[in-house]
């Protein structure tokens, strides 16, 4: 990168564009426009809002990484650091000018640079380029290319490898500091990099963080970057001959502590100044039960440069609450002369809690007579030890609830389980409900119950059929009608039909097959066997075909049956002549039928439909009147009906017809 040198009269040209008044400074958050040759990019400041002409103030340049925004890099940056140390703020936004040539990011660095200096009291020994990422390579590139513009260089996991020429001649002009996690994808370069520049003696603060990536959301959400930062600006800034103090944490948390024990935690107080530093009074603040004590000499303690001492801090809580206070550590650091360091922590009774791993044990449906066993824990969630004196079932008989063989007392430790299996044993078809009663020396729940719920069922055969009513229609007495009727079995048991008869129709008139008995049935299986009805008479038939077996739901299982003779020249057929079609939609049917017909008939007709029953006696008529070709929809209402098969006789001219209807429910 080459130097930046161009004039500040080029940046006030620029600027007057959208700057109109210099006498009265913005502060708080703003935006400023800058555009060099079309490219218009964007400037985000934050300025104390208490910010007085008199006073001078640090100025941090910050750069945001790669495919970020200078928008967000201020609010990072702002509540991170700059609000913290009362800094003006500086975050160009260099998305617009990605992949432009390098004048474009030095034109818009000078912008950003002249104008505040113009605009705000700076303090020179405090002015800091920094960055992230992308930004804090382009933070060690802008610094070290130009030393005179700046006090130090900060870079947050800056993504940088190496130095040119000019950088590395550079090097021992400014003051560094380097945070980077070795999770980092760039640690490997970026940390080969860092210890060159320490090798050659320049003033560089590398603070590795283990764990942390590159982008690490739990770090940069937390007190420790903010912590790091400040120790970073510090860094820096360094004065000669000044101390520049540091603690290795911010706030101390003991958790929680049994009462009557305690618990010790280090801290270090650093030194990364280049003289002597000299720390006056180390003392407890509002620590009002005196549960807090700190281990050695707390006064005129001297730490040289680039050392350190290490304190012990001692917690020993006195009751179940929630202790708080800080260390107020005073000391010669001009910049920090008093130092805090937050103390938190909890007191807490020895105590035994019991907590169990299931409320309820649902066995579901079991067979009467086997066993399901099922597994549960009790958990010692407390710090000292359990002890299980005994466990007894309640509103379940003994014999159903099978409990496993128990030495009592039981002893769990703090932090420890033990596992139970208890079986479930059904002796009826019903439903079992009850509980398992453990008593203990818990401090929480003495008498901790689990309920328990089961149901027993035995083996069946469920018998069902294909048809509940089976309409053979109009046969003619010379002839034969075959169908097909099938038996499931819906159970879990297999179904054994040792017997199907007839009854109330000639065996002559409708023919069984051969069938060997018993018939055996697999559960989810079905057995299908085949009919025949071959009338006699021209009359009606009507029966049923009863079915015997071992099903629970239906031992005797009957399917109504009915058909009827007709002569031979009787007209069984839904249509005459292909001019007449009837259609019944539904059928079977339970409330309403639709009665479709489709007239093709070269001249008007008398269309007649009458419903009679399966003995053939007149119900009613329904439709009585002249039709011409084409469809006719005639609603037929059912809901009178009772179940059954019925017929409806359709006479057109000196043609008649007969279709089955059959009513179900």
């Amino acid at each position: 990168m080459k130097r930046i040198l161009l004039p500040l009269f080029t940046f006030f040209v620029i600027i007057n564009s959208y700057i109109s008044l210099y006498s009265q400074p913005n502060t708080g958050n703003f935006t400023m426009q800058y555009t060099d040759r079309g490219i218009t990019s964007f400037i985000y400041y934050w300025v104390p809002t208490d910010y007085d002409s008199t006073k001078k103030y640090p100025f941090l340049l910050a750069w945001h990484g790669a495919g970020d925004t200078g928008e967000n890099n201020r609010n990072f940056f702002a509540y991170l650091l700059a609000q913290r140390i009362n800094a003006i703020l500086v975050c160009p936004d260099a998305n617009n000018i990605n992949g432009q040539d390098g004048t474009y990011f030095m034109n818009l660095t000078t912008a950003s640079y002249n104008y505040t200096r113009a605009t705000y009291k700076i303090d020179t020994s405090k002015i800091i380029v920094m960055g992230f990422s992308w930004g804090g390579a382009f933070a060690y590139q802008l610094g070290l290319s130009n030393p005179d513009m700046f006090r130090g260089i900060i870079g947050l996991a800056p993504a940088i490898g190496s130095f040119d020429q000019t950088m590395w001649s550079n090097i021992k002009k400014l003051r560094m500091a380097t945070i980077l996690g070795d999770q980092d994808f760039n640690y490997n370069v970026v940390n080969s990099l860092m210890n060159r520049i320490k090798d050659s003696s320049a003033a560089l603060l590398y603070l590795i963080k283990p764990g942390v990536q590159h982008v690490d959301n739990t770090y940069f959400n937390s007190q420790e970057i903010i912590v790091d930062l400040r120790q970073c600006y510090d860094y820096v800034i360094l004065k000669e001959n000044s101390p520049l103090i540091s603690l290795s944490r911010s706030e101390i948390n003991f958790d929680s502590t049994f009462i009557g024990n305690q618990k010790t935690i280090s801290f270090d107080i650093s030194n990364s100044g280049s003289a002597d530093l000299i720390v006056s009074n180390i003392e407890i603040i509002n620590d009002q039960d005196t549960v807090y004590s700190i281990n050695g000499i707390l006064d005129n303690i001297t730490i040289s440069p680039g050392s350190l001492k290490t304190f012990d801090v001692v917690f020993k809580p006195k009751s179940d609450i929630i202790y708080s206070g800080h260390i107020s550590i005073s000391s010669n650091d001009i910049d920090n002369p008093t130092m805090t360091l937050n103390l938190n922590g909890t007191g807490c009774s020895l105590r035994v809690l019991i907590e169990s791993s299931d409320t309820i044990l649902n066995y579901g449906s079991v067979l009467v007579d086997e066993t399901r066993n099922l597994d549960f824990r009790i958990y010692n969630t407390g710090n000292q030890t359990l002890n299980l004196s005994s466990i007894n079932i309640e509103n379940i008989p003994d014999n159903v609830i099978i409990s496993p063989s128990i030495d009592f007392p039981i002893v769990i430790n703090p932090a420890e389980y033990h596992t139970f299996s208890f079986g479930f044993s059904p002796k009826d078809t019903i439903s079992y409900q009850g509980r398992i009663k453990i008593t203990s020396n818990a401090t929480n729940t003495p008498v901790l119950f689990i309920n328990i719920s089961g149901k027993g069922y035995k083996l069946r055969a469920i018998i069902e059929s294909s048809d509940s009513v089976i309409n053979l229609g109009n046969v003619k007495t010379n002839e034969t009608k075959n169908l097909d009727l099938r038996i499931y079995n819906k159970g879990d048991l297999i179904c054994n039909i040792s017997a199907i008869t007839l009854e109330n129709i000639l065996e002559d008139v409708i023919v069984f097959p051969a069938l060997d008995f018993p018939i055996n049935i697999n559960p989810n299986d079905y057995f299908t066997f085949s009919f025949e009805f071959s009338p006699k008479d021209t009359i009606i038939y009507q029966g049923r075909i009863k079915i015997s077996s071992n099903a629970t739901n239906f031992p005797d299982l009957y399917i109504n049956i009915s058909g009827r003779g007709i002569d031979p020249t009787f007209v069984n057929d839904i249509s005459i002549e292909n001019k007449l079609t009837i259609n019944i939609i539904p059928n079977p049917v339970e409330t309403h039928s639709l009665i479709n017909v489709n007239y093709k008939g070269d001249k008007p007709a008398g269309l007649i439909l009458k419903l009679v029953n399966i003995e053939g006696n007149f119900i009613k008529e329904f439709f009585n009147k002249t039709i011409t070709s084409g469809e006719v929809n005639i609603e037929l209402n059912t809901n009178d009906l009772v179940t059954g098969v019925y017929f409806i006789i359709a006479k057109i001219d000196d043609k008649t017809i007969q279709l089955p209807i059959i009513k179900n429910r």
